[in-house]
């Protein structure tokens, strides 16, 4: 098996050209530290309209294709579905073209990117968790019809037979469980990794007003609607306390959109928000310099990348308990955890932060800490070798045809 991998990431997400979501942030940290720890590391991204292209980015070489045309796959009108079929026959379709032999492949659940990889099974394969479709839909309380039942059985086809699975988080795994998507199957928990070095010279919290900084998708999953609540509470003593919300909008707010109710709440003066639309991961640090705190009002989020990296840039947090770092947050002492949709909560955990600057720089700085010891990349990397070492192992043992059932490992 040799000492040196050769690693296949496959993703639509990897920044900054088609990055936007936690894939990509997963990827734009452990890809570059597993080819600093020496190994040979690819991105293959398939996406529909993109220019061919290789490059190498930080020691990470970069694969970028267009989509493969499917005849008369439109005619389904399901698009959930027809995107993750086009998706994986992309990627599956590319991976021959580059001729090249790898001794594992990766690729995250979320849009089923490698269910051909997953039936083919050409080399040890590692599903990655992030969020598959289901929970999306049951945390943004849209009904799984047709289409997204079929999208999901590809998903969970990309999963259930490949050799090793892996999650960011014991929340997620039970998430799957209680849906029953993972069977018997066993889940290796390893939290992303963040490059703390890139986030580390952030200007000091103790230069910032008295702002909270919400990074994500403007969507009911998300629960934006619960942190603009705990500002107008905060407001009534903290008179200059605010709320700036960066992301795109997706999802419903009741019978608005969330694009028009955060447009309308940011055109109130009286309501302490504002709202920047989602930009480029490099612009980040401008907006993290602005904040004191991070807060996360989640009704259910896998992992919540942006909440270790205000961590890595000295901010505290606060999460909710159906947020994957909370457990993390608790015990690095860098912020506070709250129960879900209680604005109450939410606001009295942001409040000593916004009145004291002083007391967030000391949990920020224990926050950077923790992160800085057990989040460091090559830590996490080193991890990740392992994982895929146990990927060949069961890759051998099995062979490419072991699985009788879906259900198998």
């Amino acid at each position: 098996m040799g000492d040196r991998l050769k690693i296949l990431f496959i993703s639509m997400e990897y920044p900054p050209e088609t990055g936007g979501g936690g894939i990509g942030s997963y990827l734009v940290s452990i890809a570059p530290a597993l080819a600093a720890l020496g190994h040979d590391v690819h991105v293959l991204s398939a996406v529909h309209g993109q220019a061919s292209r290789d490059y190498v980015d930080h020691g990470v070489t970069i694969h970028r294709r267009g989509q493969t045309r499917v005849r008369g796959l439109g005619r389904l009108r399901a698009p959930h579905t027809t995107a993750r079929i086009r998706a994986g026959l992309s990627a599956f379709i590319e991976f021959h073209r580059l001729q090249a032999k790898f001794d594992v492949i990766e690729y995250p659940d979320w849009g089923a990117e490698g269910w051909v990889f997953a039936l083919a099974r050409p080399v040890p394969l590692v599903a990655q968790l992030h969020t598959p479709l289901p929970l999306i839909q049951q945390h943004n309380g849209l009904r799984l019809d047709r289409d997204s039942r079929i999208a999901t059985f590809l998903e969970r086809l990309s999963v259930r037979r490949a050799h090793v699975i892996s999650s960011s988080s014991q929340l997620l795994v039970s998430a799957l469980g209680d849906i029953g998507w993972l069977k018997a199957r066993t889940v290796e928990v390893i939290p992303y990794a963040v490059d703390w070095i890139r986030w580390q010279d952030v200007p000091d919290v103790l230069n910032t007003n008295p702002t909270v900084l919400y990074l994500g998708r403007l969507e009911r999953r998300k629960a934006p609607e619960v942190l603009a609540s705990a500002i107008r509470i905060l407001r009534a003593d903290i008179p200059d306390a605010r709320a700036m919300f960066v992301g795109r909008c997706g999802g419903r707010y009741g019978d608005t959109s969330y694009a028009d109710w955060i447009k309308g709440l940011a055109r109130d003066s009286a309501s302490g928000c504002v709202h920047v639309e989602q930009m480029p991961r490099h612009e980040l640090r401008g907006v993290l310099a602005s904040a004191r705190v991070l807060a996360l009002p989640s009704w259910f989020d896998s992992y919540g990348m942006v909440a270790v990296e205000a961590m890595a840039a000295g901010r505290p947090v606060v999460v909710t308990e159906q947020t994957g770092v909370a457990e993390f947050v608790r015990e690095a002492g860098g912020g506070r955890v709250v129960p879900s949709d209680n604005a109450e909560a939410l606001a009295e955990s942001l409040r000593p932060f916004l009145r004291d600057a002083n007391h967030a720089h000391d949990v920020g700085q224990a926050g950077y800490s923790a992160v800085r010891t057990h989040l460091d990349p090559d830590r996490i990397a080193a991890r990740r070798v392992a994982l895929y070492r146990r990927a060949q192992q069961a890759f051998a043992a099995r062979g490419r045809c072991s699985l009788k059932t879906a259900d198998e490992p």
